[in-house]
C-alpha cells in the first residue's frame, strides 16, 4: 500500500515538475512555472464550471475520495488535487446557492482566476 502510493505520487510530481519546466523556453523559472500551470488548469475547470458544475465536483470526487489502492489511482488522486482542488471548493460553495447568484459567482471565480494567472505571468513577461 505505502509503495503503491509513494510511486503514484512520485509520477504524479514528476509529471507536475516535468510540465512546468517546459515553461522555461519562454522566460517563466522553474517553481513560478509550477504556480502559473495551477491557475491555468484550474482556469480551465473554473470556466466548464459555469455550466456543468456538478460533473466537475463529481470528477474530483471520485478521482479524490474514492478509496482504491492502486498507483494509478494515486496518481490520479494527485494530479486532481493539483489541477483542481482550488476550483472544487469554491465551486463546492458556489452550487448550493440559487441559480441567479450561482452564475455570476461563477463568472466571477472565472475571471479572478483569469486575472490572477495574468498578474503572475506579466511578471516575467514584460520584465
Amino acid at each position: 500500500m505505502v509503495k503503491e502510493r509513494v510511486f503514484g505520487y512520485g509520477i504524479g510530481i514528476f509529471f507536475l515538475t516535468l510540465v512546468s519546466l517546459t515553461m522555461n523556453n519562454i522566460g517563466i523559472p522553474y517553481p513560478s512555472s509550477t504556480l502559473l500551470l495551477l491557475l491555468f488548469i484550474n482556469s480551465i475547470f473554473a470556466f466548464f464550471s459555469i455550466l456543468i458544475a456538478k460533473p466537475i465536483l463529481h470528477l474530483y470526487e471520485s478521482n479524490v475520495f474514492e478509496n482504491k489502492r492502486t498507483t494509478a489511482h494515486y496518481l490520479f488522486q494527485f494530479l486532481a488535487i493539483a489541477f483542481s482542488a482550488l476550483n472544487y471548493y469554491v465551486t463546492n460553495i458556489i452550487y448550493r446557492l440559487p441559480l441567479y447568484l450561482r452564475i455570476p459567482l461563477h463568472i466571477l471565480f472565472y475571471l479572478l482566476l483569469l486575472w490572477q494567472l495574468f498578474l503572475a505571468s506579466g511578471l516575467y513577461m514584460f520584465s
